[in-house]
């Protein structure tokens, strides 16, 4: 299930942020800032799956996640 769909620039700042599950606002903060942690170290040729913290993560297409459990 798709729990939320994030879209990052390259400094970190969410351009798109759509959440498919309640959470409350420090919450998907804490998951935006997460997630970009964990995606910003990462290789260009690495795979576009990533198990980390409590989510799967999917990139698509540049840095465009949807985070699924």
């Amino acid at each position: 299930m798709i729990k939320a769909i994030l879209v990052f620039n390259n400094h970190g700042k969410p351009r798109l942020s759509k959440f498919y599950q309640y959470f409350n606002e420090d919450m998907q903060q804490q998951i935006i800032k997460e997630t970009f942690q964990l995606v910003s170290k990462r290789d260009d040729n690495v795979c576009n799956f990533l198990e980390g913290g409590r989510y799967w993560l999917i990139q698509f297409i540049g840095h465009e996640f949807f985070c699924t459990n």
